[in-house]
Order: structure tokens, then sequence, then C-alpha cells
């Protein structure tokens, strides 16, 4: 490089940042040398504005967008400049001349990434200008698809009509704006109306070839984004009709009026699943009873109650995805019932075991005389008792003795010459009563201050028939005093001396049993005395005096007398039996626990005591002897006092004074 003087050179980082194709790079020979140093031409540098956006403006990906700028030059007319277009490093538009007015425009696709918008401007003599602008890129999301029919398991055919229907959506366009169509991995593109409505809804039908295909549903948004939804599915040759049969009831069955008939039915088709068969029931001379779902072995059950009194021709009717058919038809008749209701055993009666039990039922048919009827007398216990018919009255009874323990379901069945029958129950129990209980009374022995509790065990029933609970009956000397359900006579009502018997009823619902009993003799209440007073209570001392009082009550209010005893808890020694006590430093030191214990006597044997305790909380110090000397003294003399003996049972230091 030639320098040369006057012309600063332009350091490298400042140069601008687009290189220029070498064609372009065309320089004058003048300045291949220094220049005169007279006149010096500069090319100024043209310049570019982007206008159609700006710096953060948000564009989605995929989406076609048009960018307009506006180029400048002082040096040049700005048809004579060329204006080129980047996203990114990719360049989008062409170098192309702006327009007489400086505006230069660009349509571009916005790809990943192509957040940078660039507008370069390259003069005549080589000069360059650039604008840009990043811009906030919007993932573009994919359109989604949801075939709905045809379904995966479905009956299709080659000669018949599919329906094809499906639902579209995309998070950016509006689903009527969208590119769907169907393809068949064996038909290709279908021919089936695709357009989706303004809720995204696809509908159309066509024909689809036999064999196995693989069905897409695709979608594609105005940003190029596509989605999919697939299905396999077979489609048949032809279609055959179903088979059917009636299985139950036996073709020329009766049943009563009102009375649920049960039909049962196998179905089956080549083509479809028993499960999506149509089948329905009809009537010659009521219509149409109903539809019912064949189970997928094809097993149809239908239950009906409302057919006429009639004979009736039902049949049954399958119809297939093809609407192909097969029926099956039986003979079915309704009848009348004959009536029936008991009069004894009465419902709910409890009978001793052994007792004869009177039965009687009263019954009639509207097409047989009453005395042809047949009956059935049956026990949920003991089977069939009897075969005891009706007279010409309708009236049938009889007495048994022999039923077994136990309660009892009786059931009468009545059934006429058209085999229809009716049935009545009623519920009754023979009894068998409960063993006799083991009892005790206890406490035993037991004062008038005891509660007497009754203990019953030990009571069976043998037949099971319930929960055995027992009666308490209670006699005082003999006179019954209180029947209860609980096993307690209160000590409140009881008196010293009396005996008290305890009867005992076991039941088990329906009947007592034996009774078992016991009896004791109430003796005397021990008095109870209340905690003593000790007074004084606190401060007490090594020769305090301390007086004892207590009270005492008798169960059986008899009068009582207390008397009293005192010792020293801690030394074990006895203190004495007054009601009051001199402490001394003999027989009581600091710290000692002094009891006195209260024993009441109710004069019929009976005592009863009880104790309180008094700390001995200080007992002072004291001194063996004092003395005066001189003695014998003169005026002159000068007098000295002294002690000795010194102690204190708390062990204080010596402070006399």
């Amino acid at each position: 490089m030639v320098d040369c003087p006057g012309i600063s050179r332009i350091p490298g980082a400042l140069m601008p940042r687009f290189f220029l194709p070498l064609s372009m790079l065309v320089l004058s020979t003048s300045l291949v040398g220094c220049p005169d140093q007279g006149v010096q031409a500069v090319n100024a540098k043209p310049e570019a504005s982007i206008t159609s956006h700006q710096e953060g403006d948000e564009v989605m990906e995929g989406e076609v967008v048009t960018f307009f700028g506006v180029v400048s030059d002082a040096d040049h007319q700005v048809t004579s400049l060329l204006a080129s277009w980047y996203l990114g490093s990719e360049k989008v538009c062409a170098s192309d001349v702006p327009t007489a007015d400086g505006i230069t425009s660009c349509e571009a696709t916005i790809p990943a990434g192509g957040d940078e918008v660039i507008l370069e401007v390259i003069d005549p003599k080589g000069g360059s200008g650039a604008a840009s602008i990043n811009l906030d890129l919007i993932p573009s999301e994919d359109p989604e698809a949801n075939i709905v029919t045809p379904q995966a398991g479905g009956a299709y055919y080659a000669d018949q009509l599919i329906v094809f229907e499906g639902l579209v959506s995309d998070a950016e366009d509006e689903a009527s704006e969208l590119e769907v169509y169907w393809e068949s991995s064996l038909d290709g593109v279908l021919s089936v109306a695709a357009q989706p409505d303004a809720g995204g809804v696809v509908s159309g039908s066509g024909y689809l070839s036999q064999g196995e295909h693989a069905l897409t549903l695709h979608v594609q948004d105005s940003t190029s984004n596509t989605g999919s939804d697939n299905v396999v599915i077979s489609v048949g040759s032809a279609n055959t009709g179903p088979s059917c049969e009636v299985t139950a009831p036996e073709s020329g069955a009766a049943g009563e009026e009102g009375a649920p008939v049960t039909f049962e039915a196998l179905v089956s088709d080549a083509e479809t699943p028993a499960s999506q068969l149509e089948v329905t029931w009809t009537s010659d001379k009521d219509g149409e009873l109903g539809q019912s779902s064949p189970d997928s072995d094809g097993t149809v059950v239908f239950s009906y109650s409302d057919l006429s009194v009639d004979t009736h021709r039902v049949t049954l009717k399958v119809v297939d995805d093809a609407d192909a058919e097969c029926t099956s038809s039986i003979t079915y008749t309704v009848g009348t019932t004959p009536e029936i209701s008991i009069s004894s055993p009465v419902s709910g009666m409890v009978y001793s075991q052994g007792a004869a039990i009177p039965f009687a039922v009263q019954v009639s048919d509207e097409q047989d005389a009453e005395s042809s009827l047949d009956l059935s007398w049956e026990s949920d216990l003991d089977g069939v008792i009897s075969t005891q018919g009706a007279d010409s009255s309708g009236l049938a009874e009889f007495e048994l003795a022999s039923l077994s323990a136990g309660r009892h379901t009786l059931t009468v069945t009545v059934t006429d010459s058209d085999d229809m029958s009716a049935s009545a129950n009623r519920s009754f129990t023979v009894n068998e009563v409960p063993t006799a209980p083991t009892v005790s009374l206890s406490p035993d022995p037991a004062s008038s201050a005891d509660d007497l509790i009754a203990a019953a065990s030990g009571s069976v029933d043998p037949d099971a028939s319930g929960t055995v609970t027992y009666r308490y009956d209670w006699f005082e000397a003999g006179v019954h005093t209180l029947a209860s359900t609980t096993a307690v006579f209160p000590a409140s009502d009881t008196t010293r001396g009396l005996s008290y018997r305890i009867v005992v009823t076991p039941n088990d619902g329906d009947g007592d049993g034996p009774t078992g009993e016991a009896e004791l003799t109430v003796g005397n209440a021990d008095p109870v005395v209340a905690t003593p007073t000790i007074t004084p209570s606190s401060g007490v001392s090594c020769t305090s005096t301390l007086t004892c009082s207590a009270t005492a009550t008798d169960g059986d209010g008899d009068s009582t007398s207390v008397s009293y005893t005192w010792s020293n808890d801690t030394t074990s020694a006895s203190l004495g039996s007054s009601a009051s006590v001199t402490l001394s430093s003999s027989t009581a030191s600091s710290g000692d626990d002094i009891r006195c214990t209260a024993t009441a006597d109710d004069g019929y044997g009976g005592s009863g005591d009880a104790s309180a305790t008094v700390l001995v909380e200080d007992c002072g110090p004291s001194i063996s002897a004092v003395s005066v000397s001189p003695d014998p003294a003169y005026a002159a003399d000068t007098l000295t006092c002294s002690y000795s003996g010194f102690s204190d049972p708390d062990g204080g230091s010596d402070a006399s004074t």
C-alpha cells in the first residue's frame, strides 16, 4: 500500500462489514499512486433504513413476511444503487434497484433462527451502507388431526359407502383455512371431501378397495407445518347376513300373567362382532317388545313381564351393520295362575316342640276345580311335610306334631292343570328352650356395704335359635324385691343379717328355660374413718403438744367409738394412746414424722382406721451450764460469764450471747 501525504489510512476495525465482489472493486489509476495534492475526490457512502419493522417485533417462524426499506446516496441517483436483503447470513432477496423514491422491498419466509434482518445498499463506486434489526421469533406449532371414523375393528366392505370423519385444529390458523386430505396405504390419496368447517370438523364418504388399509388424515397450516392421525382398518369384499336362534324358553312353554319370562338366543356374523349386532324382539300379539345387546360370544338375554294373556309367536330379528338380517321364532303362552293364602300357622308364632301345630290354606283357580289342584307343603328345615289337597271349597288343613325344633319357613305351592303355580310363605318357630345356668353371688361373705353381684353362665340353647339372655329376680328374706336385666343388687338396699337370693331365668328370644339360683346372708359392715386432723399442723417443735381428732361413719348406721395411738414414724417409737401427746427432746427430733392413727369400732366386731402425720420442723439449740467468776466477787473485780455444753439438733453453729 502506498502512503500518501494528506490522506489518512482507515483502520481495519472501522472498515464496512460487507465485502464487495472483485468485479466491483474498480479503482482509478490515479488512486494507485498518490493523488495530486490539490483536489481530492471522496465518495460518500450510501445509507439504508428498514421501515416496515422495528427492533424486537414479533414474527412467527415459517411465516411469509414482506420487508420494506429506504435507501439514499449523496453522490448518486437512487436508481443507480443496488439493495440486498439478508436474514442472518442467508441472502433472501437478490440485489435489486430501488424505486425512484428509494423504496426497496423483500418477501421472505422466516426460517428458524433467522431473527436478524439486514438491508444492504451499494453505490456504483463500491461504497456500501447497511441497516439491521433483530426480530423476536415465535415458534410455530404443528397442526393436529384426529380420526373419528372409520375406526379400528369396525366392519367395512368394498361394495358399501364408508363415512370418513375427522377433527383438525391449529394454534395459529383458523380451522377452515387448513389444508386437509385423506390417504390410504392401498388406494393412495382419496377423493373424499376434506374441507374442514369453522369447528375443524372434516366429513366425507367414499369407497375403499378390499384389503387392509392404513388410513392417514393429513393436515397442513399456512406455515407448511403438518400433522396427521392414523388408523388401520380391514375392508371385506362383500357382506354376508347374520345367523340367529332362540334357545330358551322351549317353543310351546307357558307362564303366568305378569311373571317375567327370560328369552335367550345365540347370534353370530362372519364380518360383524356379535356385540355390534342389532337385536329386536317382537310378538305377533303385542308388537315390539324391546331390544337387547349381545355379549361378545353372541349370547342374548332378554327379560319381559308384560305379555298379554294369549298364545304368542315371539320373533327374534338380528340386523348387522350392513342391514342384512335373520329371524328366529317360538310360541309362548301366557295364562292366569291359581291363588293361595295361608291362615295357619300364625306368622311369627312360637310353638313348643312336640305340640300339634295346625296347618290351613285357602286356594282357588279360574279354570280348574279347587279339589283338582295339587298342593305341596314344604318346610325349609324338614323338607316336604305334606301333600294334603283342598276340598271343593278350596280349604286344605291338617295338624302335625313332629316338626324339628327351630325357626321354620313354610312354603305352600299350588299348581293347576296348565302347570301354572303360586306359592305363599309363613314363618313360625318350634322352640327348644335353653338349659339352666350356673349362678353365683359375690362377694361371699358380704357386708351391708357391698353391692351384691350375680354371675350366670353355662346356659345353652339346644336349637341355637337365638342368643341366650338372662332375667334376674332378687328375693330379700324370701320376698321378691327386684326384677332386672342387670346382675347387681345395690349395697344401699341391703340390711345386715338378712338373706338375699338371686333367681336367674335364661331366654333364647323365643321362650324361657329352667332357672338357676344362689343365696347368701349379708353380714356386718366395717365403719369408715375419715383422715384425722392433727393440730397444730405446722411449726411443730420437739416440745409441742399435738392433738388428734377424727370422725367415722358406719354402713349399718351403727354408733362408733374412736380411739387414738401416736408413734414416731422416723424412729418407730410409740408415743401414747390418747387424743393428745406432748413431745420432748427424748421422743422427737427435727425432721421426724409424728403419726396419729384413729381407730373406729361399731360394737359389732367391725372396725376401721385412718392415719395422718405431722413434721417436727425445729427443736432449737441448748447449753448445759453457765457460770460467773470470780466467786466470791468484790467491788473491784471484773465479772466474767461463761457457758458449756452447747448443742443443736439441727447442726447449727454456736452463736450464743
